[in-house]
This record gives C-alpha cells, structure tokens and sequence, in this order.
C-alpha cells in the first residue's frame, strides 16, 4: 500500500513529465466577408437581419456568425455628355458610299 501511495505521488508531483504535458490543439478558421445590397422595386431594403440570410458552403449550410447593416447613400449624377467622332478613309468613292454617309447622322440620335 505504502509502495503504490509513493508511486502515485512520484507520478503527480510537480515537475515529473506527466504533470508538465500540455495539451496543443489547432483549429482553422475562414473568415468570409460577403457584401449584399437587396433592393426591391429599385429601392434598397433595409432592416434585415441574419435570420434572412443563408450561407452556403460547398452545398452545405453554415452559421452566420457575424452581421451588421451598413447604410451608405450613393450619389449619382448624370453622366458626362460624350462625343463620338467617326472617322472613314476612303480611298475609292462610290455613290453608295455617298449615300450611306448622308443616311447615318439623319438617322442616329444626338448628332449634330
């Protein structure tokens, strides 16, 4: 009885290698940001939650452990005004040729 008392003891004690073991785990995590803008008839929605959201991965559903609403208003303007400037080299003229040049501005918007 004593034997195996001191056994254990010997075992257990502070600074033997069984006590000193650590214990290592590793685990990997994918963090992955996914930027949605849901709009309904042109106008965004707003006031979603998690719950409204799936996230697939490989065909298999995960938990969304993070979101938040970020609203941002986007100011748009019209565009710039642009000019388009069509240059022919012709070398040999046609009276078809002519008469194409005279049809297109008749017949495209916006030129002058």
């Amino acid at each position: 009885m004593i034997i195996s008392l001191l056994v254990v003891l010997l075992l257990f004690m502070p600074g033997s290698s069984r006590a000193q073991e650590k214990i290592v785990e590793e685990v990997a995590v994918t963090n992955i940001e996914v930027p949605v803008r849901v709009f309904h008839e042109e106008k965004p929605v707003t006031g979603l939650k998690k719950e409204n959201f799936k996230l697939l991965v490989n065909g298999r559903e995960r938990e969304i452990n993070g979101f938040f609403e970020h609203r941002q208003t986007i100011v748009t303007s019209s565009p710039s005004p642009r000019l388009f400037l069509l240059i022919f080299n012709i070398c040999d003229y046609h009276l078809d040729i002519g008469s194409a040049v005279d049809h297109f501005p008749k017949r495209s918007p916006g030129v002058l």
